[in-house]
């Protein structure tokens, strides 16, 4: 298992190294572009899409990866990635039009104009129509082709900024389209990759495979929905607009980047971890490099997010609180989520100690947002990221050592 997961780590880790560098970049010209208000607007929108796309995305792309994974006949194959994409699409179809029709309860409880709630909808069903389409070639263990949709997506970015830039200007618009037209492209690249596997196929019994691992998977989406969007809806609401752009502008250099190393390492750990063999070196890995490996990651995040501030320009205030908050945030959430995903990997009830870690994670940071970003701001948003990660890799291990204690 080792050997397959060096290898699919290379071909991951070269395509999306490339294409989320060319994302970072992005996402830090539009900030430097935009400052700190339209930023944060076009970022208080992404943290709304965040809450949206779990409605049509449920956790078809963990049930797709999981399951594909185990089965080696190709036609067998090709009949699970259609039926699980036609199940997608027929529910993407159904409650997206729902979500229209809600759209003023939506609208005052995200905290969103009415103008903006339009486009973040739409950029909530291509974020999940992207991440969906594209999870097949997990399980398929393509990883070269996995690499290559997000490669697709990272260099589609620049270019769709700069145009959308020449018809909407300084506007938070300009980032949303450029983000949203980016994902339509890997997804239909994602498409293409799996037209060897698409076929009109219907097969009742990997529809309920699918849905019963969807079903709990949806509870990690939201526990990251809870991590990454309610400190920009409490500094809008306590400090606005531009409060949420310099809370985006150190979380997009820190945490952002650390989720991107995340969500490449995951990709392969989920299949490749899925047996006793695999978890076995997995975890002896885990352990070995836990401690360097964070002290090393803390250190490094702090170098990137200071190299970023200098990017963003002399409207994003250097706070050397944050850049040491954010830093060790980012940190938390490699440990955190490497154990995460080990335990998703493993079976059904590690599926669901992974979901609980990440509920508990989701919920604390919840709390501490409210408790602390009205009289701390910025400041107390990130205490409340670095404490929730904390607790949440500490839930992680206390998992671990319990089942690991002599019987």
């Amino acid at each position: 298992a080792l050997p397959s997961l060096l290898r699919g780590l290379g071909w991951i880790g070269a395509l999306f190294g490339l294409a989320k560098i060319s994302t970072l970049l992005t996402q830090i010209a539009a900030g430097r572009l935009l400052g700190p208000e339209e930023y944060g607007r076009a970022n208080l929108a992404l943290a709304a899409v965040a809450y949206l796309q779990i409605i049509p995305m449920l956790g078809f792309p963990t049930a797709i990866g999981k399951l594909l994974a185990a089965e080696e006949d190709d036609v067998r194959r090709a009949r699970f990635v259609s039926t699980a994409l036609a199940s997608f699409l027929a529910w993407t179809l159904l409650v997206m039009p729902l979500l229209g029709v809600v759209h003023r309860a939506l609208e005052r409880a995200l905290d969103l104009p009415p103008s903006l709630y339009a486009l973040t909808l739409l950029l909530a069903a291509l974020n999940a129509v992207y991440i969906v389409v594209a999870s097949p070639l997990l399980g398929l263990k393509r990883f070269a082709h996995r690499g290559l949709v997000e490669a697709v997506y990272g260099s589609a970015a620049p270019v769709a900024l700069a145009a959308a830039y020449l018809f909407f200007g300084k506007d938070h618009r300009t980032m949303l389209s450029a983000v949203g037209a980016a994902w339509g492209l890997g997804a239909l690249y994602a498409l293409w990759c799996l037209r060897r596997w698409l076929s009109p196929a219907w097969e009742p019994a990997v529809l309920r495979a699918v849905w019963r691992y969807a079903a709990v998977a949806t509870l990690n989406l939201l526990s990251v929905a809870c991590v990454l969007a309610p400190a920009r809806f409490a500094l809008h609401t306590a400090g606005g607009a531009a409060q949420v752009g310099l809370f985006s502008a150190y979380f997009t250099a820190s945490l952002q980047i650390a989720m991107a190393l995340l969500h490449m390492l995951q990709s392969v750990v989920v299949p490749l971890a899925s047996d006793s063999r695999g978890q076995a070196e997995a975890w002896t890995l885990a352990r070995r490099w836990a401690l360097p490996g964070l002290l090393a990651a803390w250190t490094l995040f702090g170098a990137a997010l200071l190299a970023a501030l200098a990017v963003f320009g002399r409207r994003y205030a250097l706070d050397w609180t944050w850049v040491l908050l954010f830093s060790g945030a980012a940190a938390l959430s490699l440990l955190h989520g490497t154990m995460s995903a080990l335990y998703a990997a493993r079976d059904f009830s590690g599926l669901r100690v992974s979901v609980t870690g990440g509920l508990l994670t989701g919920a604390v940071n919840v709390l501490l947002v409210v408790k602390l970003t009205p009289s701390h701001g910025v400041t107390g948003a990130a205490i409340a990221l670095t404490a929730s990660f904390a607790v949440g890799a500490a839930w992680f291990a206390a998992a671990r050592l319990w089942e690991a204690r002599p019987s």
